[in-house]
């Protein structure tokens, strides 16, 4: 049976949380991300809260750049304007910004039914973050186990009173993973 994107059920009053939302954004269109398959590795993140969206999610999508952030969402609205998506700034180089986001989250939603843990970096030169870890395993890694973490306990009450929710984690931009 092969999956297709538009077959998502209606996902109105359900809320996810998506990072890397807004990858592709800065160098391929919506449009062009729509003619490739989902899996494409430069639009992996913004097709996730597209379709969601589209299904009549609540999406919360995770951005480091508030402008990229921005400009994914107003792209994903300029043909779709009835989607509900809002913006939470996270620097996954940045355990403090993590915890931020997640905190922020918490604030504005009693519900998580989906987490989508979709940013990564790859082939980057040598870096140590500022809390002192190699850079692509934090950003890979580490901050995306820190914001589960602070999720994970709204999205366990969450299925006390629906389906039980989805965690997925695909953080390699890299297509042979």
């Amino acid at each position: 049976m092969t999956f297709h994107p538009d077959s998502l059920p209606d996902l109105t009053g359900r809320v996810y949380v998506v990072t890397g939302g807004n990858s592709g954004m800065q160098v391929y269109s919506q449009s062009f991300c729509q003619q490739v398959l989902i899996s494409n590795l430069f639009c992996r993140g913004l097709y996730t809260v597209s379709h969601l969206a589209r299904h009549g999610a609540h999406v919360y999508m995770c951005s480091r750049s508030r402008d990229k952030g921005n400009k994914a969402i107003a792209e994903i609205q300029k043909d779709h304007p009835s989607t509900k998506i809002d913006l939470l700034q996270i620097d996954l180089m940045d355990l403090g910004s993590v915890v931020a986001a997640a905190k922020q989250f918490l604030s504005l939603s009693t519900s998580l039914h989906g987490l989508v843990n979709n940013a990564g970096i790859m082939a980057t030169p040598f870096d140590i973050t500022r809390d002192g870890h190699e850079a692509q395993w934090q950003t890979n890694y580490l901050s995306h186990w820190v914001l589960t973490e602070h999720l994970l306990p709204v999205m366990l009450e969450t299925s006390k009173s629906s389906p039980p929710g989805r965690y997925a984690s695909s953080t390699s931009p890299h297509p042979a993973t």
